[in-house]
């Protein structure tokens, strides 16, 4: 008796199993393919970097620095003006010595103060006497022989005595031989003294006067002098030294 030959079965699910290997055969084969690709495209990049030019490079780059640094500078500039400077040497930086055109300091003579006050006569008349601090002259009402520091000017009582130049009242008081007596300084230490007057109280201490203001009258206080013709007694002092008022004033 005959075998019968068995058929072979294909189940759905072989199949199944068989086109999914291949599929996933087809996936593994496209992945490492792209894997492959893509490593070649890197080596390709790491190649293109080792060979790339750096100094080539960076002259591009600096370059375009340059351009932009340039186009700013353009657009945005601030002229600005040059001024030359040249620092001065060490010899002009030295002080200039010049000589002075007039002393420094220098104390005016006596000369020189009397002109630059104008001094003037207290009162209009005749010198009846002198100046004479050095030789002794008469005293008629003292019968005694004396110096005079001053100059006795002729005038009648209560004349007006006017100040010989601008000045400041020192002082007003009675002396036992000159009277009542004013004192004015003025500039450069000089000093007017004026005597023989009649009021004490005409004139205060520390009062301005101007060159030819009143400080007072002819009168006859003084003790030494009263016999004498009517008068004012006149002194000029430097420094509380006797000067001759005749040698400055009546010039």
């Amino acid at each position: 008796m005959k075998k019968k030959a068995k058929k072979s079965k294909i189940s759905v699910k072989g199949i199944v199993l068989s086109k999914g290997f291949y599929i996933t055969l087809a996936t593994m084969i496209i992945v490492f393919g792209t894997a492959a690709v893509v490593r070649k495209l890197t080596e390709g990049v790491v190649v293109n970097k080792a060979s790339f030019d750096e100094t080539a490079w960076t002259d591009v780059v600096e370059n375009a620095k340059t351009d932009m640094e340039e186009t700013i500078a353009t657009e945005d500039a601030i002229v600005v003006e040059e001024i030359e400077y040249n620092p001065p040497s060490a010899q002009e930086l030295l002080p200039v010595m010049t000589e002075p055109t007039t002393p420094v300091n220098k104390e005016m003579s006596f000369e020189e103060v009397i002109k630059s006050l104008d001094m003037k006569m207290p009162v209009e008349g005749e010198i009846i006497r002198d100046h004479s601090p050095d030789k002794h002259v008469y005293f008629e009402k003292m019968n005694s022989w004396r110096t005079h520091d001053g100059i006795d000017i002729s005038a009648e009582e209560n004349t007006i005595v006017k100040a010989a130049a601008k000045g400041v009242v020192e002082k007003v008081y009675e002396d036992n031989k000159l009277g009542i007596v004013v004192e004015i300084g003025h500039d450069g230490g000089i000093k007017t003294r004026y005597a023989n007057l009649a009021d004490i109280n005409y004139i205060e201490v520390g009062r301005k006067v101007a060159q030819g203001d009143t400080v007072g009258s002819v009168g006859t206080s003084s003790l030494v002098e009263g016999k004498e013709p009517s008068h004012i007694h006149f002194e000029i002092l430097k420094k509380d030294e006797s000067q001759n008022p005749a040698e400055f004033i009546m010039k």
